[in-house]
């Protein structure tokens, strides 16, 4: 039997009530105005499939498969390109284009004149309805419906997008269910005291307020703006940039709550081994640096400290000359060399080297070992392409295991929340009834839902 397909453009949206216009298979588009989430959901459970354009918020509705086009767009930009070029001098793609020209002009005016209105507190999306005259709203709505169905049809079930529907999906689990970090007013006090506003982000400066607000949002961020994957914090208090001293900024939601950081001990380290197969090792429940550091006392040449061997360990891993680790880590060239051959002998880069030329397309990306799409220029060096595959594998891990905290946390009813992720490392703000919990989310966060992969998890407590 044939999926059924639900197409669906919202176009006004609070917390209580949602606009939206829908099609199914054929070619019949409806008007559902002003009703309540939950009829939406029902809805949606009716089908097998739903399709959306750029509306995030759809995807906390349900458990199903949301196939968001312009997420798939950024992921698969080149072979995308194609087919949207392929397509582009058909009405479809032309009133597509037409209709969303006329949307951000409109919100832009309407922004500037109602800039109190739209926010979080308001609207959950931008609402168009309150923008548009109905006959402009219906062919706006008509516009990206079609060209959703000319998508699902051209693109989407003629190319592998499993990456999309599985690692990636993680991603939307994770930053759909980031909760409210609450003000540290004593340490917010303490610096406005001091006159040491460096130590407080601008924006929860700003937001403070004379001490009156409580909550911070939830940071907004960017899947798309890096290569490898690496998710960048773009709007809000950018907690990936804060000090370690400042982190303080920030406490508990509850009165006895804890906030605790949970790390992925030498992720990229361990992402490397995994992928050529040495689980084992990948998964050793030991420092894997202090696997290394011994590894290297036993060359009998002059040990390394611990900081400038975990520097030597990532920067070889990189690719970087012995000229270059023997000038910067200060150890002779000999030495160096000597450091190479043993960690060479472990890592086998020419293996993973191996397996991003194998599907390395002539039009510029090759994929990291969930198939994701990494995108470089031709020219791009053999060591920033084995940097580009083991970072971007790394991050797919981390939010593996992010991830299954969230459902963790879903499936026991737990009020504790993820606040924010910092590449390698997730905050979680632990109700004070959750936090015996907190050794089976360790482990959990560590065996990610990827087989064979059971990482080392650091956990402190702020």
């Amino acid at each position: 039997m044939a999926q059924k397909t639900l197409y669906l453009y919202p176009y006004f949206m609070t917390k209580h009530v949602i606009s939206f216009a829908f099609s199914n298979d054929n070619n019949k588009i409806k008007h559902v105005d002003k009703c309540s989430i939950s009829k939406l959901q029902e809805l949606i459970e009716r089908y097998d499939r739903v399709i959306t354009v750029d509306f995030h918020k759809l995807f906390s509705l349900s458990n199903k498969l949301i196939y968001n086009i312009s997420d798939i767009k950024s992921l698969y930009k080149v072979p995308f390109t194609k087919v949207h070029e392929k397509y582009k001098k058909r009405k479809i793609v032309s009133k597509f284009i037409k209709a969303n020209i006329r949307t951000n002009v409109k919100l832009a005016s309407f922004k500037q004149s109602n800039k109190e209105l739209i926010n979080d507190s308001h609207f959950q999306i931008a609402p168009l309805q309150l923008m548009m005259p109905k006959h402009i709203l219906d062919e706006v709505s008509e516009a990206n419906i079609k060209y959703m169905k000319l998508i699902d049809n051209k693109f989407i079930k003629r190319n592998n997008i499993s990456y999309y529907t599985g690692i990636f999906q993680n991603y939307m689990k994770v930053y759909d269910n980031l909760g409210k970090a609450a003000v540290n007013k004593l340490f917010v006090m303490a610096a406005l005291q001091k006159n040491n506003t460096d130590s407080v982000p601008k924006q929860i400066l700003n937001a403070t307020n004379q001490l009156k607000v409580n909550l911070i949002p939830q940071p907004v961020y960017n899947l798309f703006s890096s290569k490898t994957g690496r998710p960048y914090i773009v709007s809000g208090v950018n907690y990936q940039q804060l000090p370690v001293t400042h982190a303080n900024v920030v406490k508990s939601r509850w009165n006895t709550g804890k906030i605790y950081e949970f790390d992925f001990n030498g992720c990229e380290i361990r992402s490397a081994l995994y992928a050529i197969g040495n689980y084992k090792l990948a998964n050793t429940t030991e420092d894997i640096y202090d696997y290394f550091i011994n590894l290297m006392k036993k060359t009998n040449v002059t040990p390394l400290g611990r900081p400038k061997a975990k520097k030597f360990i990532i920067m070889m891993l990189f690719g970087a000359a012995p000229t270059t680790l023997s000038k910067l880590i200060k150890i002779n060239l000999s030495d160096t060399n000597t450091f190479i051959k043993a960690l060479e002998e472990e890592f086998k880069t020419d293996v993973i080297y191996k397996m991003i030329l194998k599907p390395m397309r002539k039009d510029g990306y090759f994929y990291n070992l969930f198939n994701r799409p990494i995108y470089v220029d031709k020219e791009t060096r053999k060591e920033t392409l084995i940097q580009n595959f083991i970072q971007s594998t790394a991050i797919d891990i981390c939010h593996s295991g992010y991830a299954a905290f969230v459902n963790y946390a879903q499936q026991h009813k737990l009020l504790s929340k993820a606040i924010y992720t910092k590449h390698d490392a997730i905050r979680i703000d632990f109700h004070p009834d959750e936090l015996h919990h907190i050794d089976e989310i360790t482990r959990i966060i560590g065996k990610t839902d990827i087989e064979n992969i059971n990482f080392k998890i650091n956990i402190k407590e702020q």
